[in-house]
């Protein structure tokens, strides 16, 4: 079936892959030919050698060709930006952790993770304050 959306090409369910190559960026084709390439002469040594195993090949590879971004580059700045996001969320989760055990505690209803979750890292911090005040009044 032809539509305009198309071209005028069949319309087919099913991907080929000379249809995906043409949907591909030269770039695209050139670092998939890269990988296929990579991946066969990783399937050749551990085949040759079997003491080489996959991790000591990974290693060896890694060695040799170290990847590295520059610094300042898009890449540089998306990993940091990455880094930050995960350390932030990975606090805010501490912080909840800790807001739920002093709330087992006291006795009282734990809070969700949707409750938790809108909250910035400064008002996770002031609830785990006053929960400690709650806890250190009761035992006064």
């Amino acid at each position: 079936m032809k539509s305009p959306e198309n071209d005028g090409e069949p319309t087919d369910t099913s991907a080929s892959p000379q249809r995906d190559k043409r949907l591909q960026s030269p770039h695209d084709r050139l670092i998939n030919q890269t990988l296929q390439q990579l991946d066969t002469i990783r399937t050749y040594v551990m085949s040759v050698n079997p003491i080489v195993g996959e991790e000591k090949l990974d290693e060896m590879v890694t060695e040799f060709w170290p990847v590295q971004p520059e610094p300042g580059s898009v890449a540089d700045q998306l990993l940091k930006k990455g880094e930050a996001r995960g350390e932030a969320r990975g606090k805010s989760q501490e912080k909840g952790n800790t807001i739920r055990t002093l709330q087992l505690i006291l006795g009282n209803p734990q809070s969700s993770d949707e409750e938790l979750s809108g909250k910035s890292l400064e008002e996770l911090q002031a609830a785990i304050e006053s929960l400690q005040q709650q806890i250190a009044s009761r035992l006064k």
